[in-house]
């Protein structure tokens, strides 16, 4: 799911060299590498008094399973037992789309999981972003240097990420994801609205 992207209206580049016809690249929001499938689990008990001619009066058990991606509730399911629920989420987060009949889904959210327009590309961040990054240089798997996003040159669309305030200066460590690795095309660059330490998660 990683290569999952979002078009947004804004386009980058308008010029170059003396003569020469440059077509302006849509920009793609594309899903953070470390943003999770789903980033929020909860597992609660649930009662319920059940009342029966037939068969007598009971406390009845079951176990309420919740999965959330940046705050928004994309899946609920019910089963019988911490250890089951427990077995279930866990296949639900490594299975992506593939859930079993314990869970029912928003289906026109579930469809629309990684729509990345507007939102923070920061893990776990549901807030509305503010600026928008271009890569400069994009990376595989391994690491390694994979080709020029090129943004002020090609046809077609570029990559990159939307944050929200908090979230505009990524550090000097990553390598897609850092500071240097960014042209910042819309809204404020990384530096000029430093870190809050109030808005950090904990």
């Amino acid at each position: 799911m990683d290569n999952v992207t979002s078009d947004s209206d804004v386009s980058v580049g308008n010029s170059g060299s003396a003569g020469e016809s440059v077509s302006k690249p849509t920009f793609r929001a594309t899903k953070h590498k470390k943003d999770p499938f789903i980033d929020e689990t909860r597992i609660r008990l649930v009662d319920r008094y059940k009342t029966s001619e037939a068969s007598g009066d009971e406390w009845r058990y079951s176990y309420e399973m919740k999965l959330f991606w940046k705050g928004k509730l994309v899946a609920t399911g019910r089963t019988g037992s911490m250890e089951s629920a427990a077995a279930s989420v866990a296949l639900a987060v490594q299975g992506g789309y593939q859930l079993d009949k314990r869970w029912e889904t928003n289906d026109e959210l579930w469809k629309n999981l990684y729509s990345m327009a507007d939102i923070c590309c920061h893990p776990g961040c549901p807030e509305k972003s503010t600026r928008k990054y271009v890569f400069k240089k994009l990376y595989d798997k391994t690491c390694e240097y994979s080709k020029q996003n090129i943004p002020y040159r090609i046809a077609g669309s570029v990559e990159g990420h939307e944050f929200c305030d908090a979230h505009g200066q990524r550090g000097d460590c990553a390598l897609d994801d850092a500071n240097d690795n960014y042209v910042c095309i819309e809204g404020k660059d990384w530096n000029e609205v430093p870190v809050d330490p109030t808005k950090i998660s904990k």
